[in-house]
């Protein structure tokens, strides 16, 4: 809990601090938090027959949620509010520290980086009138963010380490090669090799020393695939798509339907991550497999994945990308815009739309962009993705049962030979 407050929080909790001994010898954490946090994971993680039943009611009928059972309960409530109430307290306090100190950049937390994404905390959902302004958080809505970490991330985090611990243990050859990967990268920065991990006055590596240590990075990511913080989960298509397989067939998904999505079982398809896939064997993911290509560390199941996916995620992923802009995006910007301004100079609709249908996104992606050190939108960027969504909407035309789409399959091929003529060549 202590880790997930000073790195997600930028605050220390002092959870530590609280632990006492009880008559019997165990130790306990007297800090309220703890204890509120252990009765309401308790009621949620052991829910009865019935509140699992109005679980998957609420699903098809969300006024159900209203019924005082399960996380509903006024029991469960009352030890959420505990948590929401050190929430609360923690954005105040985050808020007032950062305008203290008058610079964003010398918090690096993930709180920082929500409060840095927020533009107008000040404004009240109700005048949030535009979906840009949606993109920015009340102060009620960073309270809910930071509730999460507390609920969510100090259990997971504390799980997904256990896990690495126990493979390393079960693997000694992998944990030499990782504890050599670790004595080397300290000697080539001038730190002396630790004799014991207790050793008085010894330096520690820093975040950009431990991020270059490849075979580390190689070990959490085969940690995570291996034992996922969540074995599976679902989503409810909004309207009807058919889904292409890799035989070449089409699923039909209709709108309301429920989608599960196995994560346990796609993290160790032999299909994606070869064979023993079971096996904790960090070197796959320098390996030509499908697996390492289609589900990269920090964008993977683990974190689950699209606009769902867990809030950390985006953030670590976003700490690790370059900042700065591809030369090439200006003068491909200026080529798009001047030539969307002459289709609708020409009368020409189609080519008029689509030029300016990736002009909006890349404005709408520039207004929203959360982080000073995330990379900058992209045209060109823009332009790939439009090609990449086309190309796969032709194949599915094409492909389409029981009788293909000529039609529609070349509107999107006219779309993509468009697009490819603002392509850098």
């Amino acid at each position: 809990m202590d880790v997930v407050g000073e790195g997600a929080l930028g605050v220390n909790l002092g959870i530590l601090a609280s632990v006492r001994a009880n008559p019997d010898g165990d130790a306990y954490a007297a800090h309220p938090l703890t204890a509120s946090l252990d009765r309401a994971l308790r009621m949620a993680s052991k829910p009865s027959r019935y509140t699992m039943l109005l679980d998957m009611a609420t699903m098809y009928f969300p006024i159900l949620e209203w019924i005082p059972l399960g996380i509903s309960a006024p029991s469960f409530r009352k030890e959420a509010r505990v948590i929401v109430d050190v929430a609360r307290e923690i954005v105040k306090n985050a808020k007032a520290r950062i305008a203290e100190e008058n610079d964003m950049d010398e918090c690096p937390d993930i709180l920082a980086s929500l409060l840095r994404a927020n533009a107008n905390t000040s404004r009240t959902a109700n005048e949030k009138s535009t979906l840009l302004d949606r993109n920015t958080l009340t102060d009620a809505e960073l309270t809910a963010q930071v509730s999460t970490f507390i609920f969510a991330g100090h259990e997971t985090t504390a799980t997904q380490l256990s896990w690495l611990f126990l493979l390393l243990a079960q693997n000694p050859e992998k944990q030499s090669i990782l504890r050599a990967s670790i004595r080397s990268k300290r000697i080539e920065v001038g730190l002396a090799p630790k004799r014991s991990p207790n050793e008085a006055g010894s330096e520690e590596l820093g975040q950009d020393d431990l991020d270059a240590i490849t075979y580390l990075d190689w070990c959490i990511r085969e940690s995570l695939r291996m034992h996922t913080a969540i074995h599976s989960t679902s989503r409810v298509a909004t309207e009807p798509e058919w889904i292409p397989l890799s035989t070449g067939r089409h699923v039909q998904v209709d709108k309301g339907m429920i989608v599960l999505i196995p994560m346990s079982s796609i993290s160790t398809s032999t299909d994606l991550w070869g064979a023993e896939p079971e096996h904790f064997r960090p070197e796959r993911w320098s390996e030509s497999m499908s697996g390492p290509k289609k589900y990269p560390a920090y964008y993977s199941w683990s974190f689950l994945m699209g606009p769902r996916a867990c809030i950390g995620s985006t953030f670590e992923a976003q700490a690790r990308a370059p900042s700065g802009p591809n030369p090439l995006d200006e003068p491909t910007l200026a080529l798009v815009k001047q030539h969307w301004k002459q289709a609708r100079l020409a009368k020409d609709s189609d080519r008029a739309t689509l030029l300016g249908g990736i002009l909006t996104d890349l404005q709408y992606a520039q207004k929203t962009k959360a982080q000073p050190n995330q990379k900058p939108p992209s045209i060109i960027k823009m332009l790939q993705k439009g090609i990449k969504k086309r190309t796969d909407a032709a194949k599915v035309f094409r492909n389409a049962k029981p009788e293909p789409r000529a039609d529609l399959a070349e509107k999107e091929e006219r779309e993509i030979a468009i697009l490819q003529e603002f392509l850098p060549k």
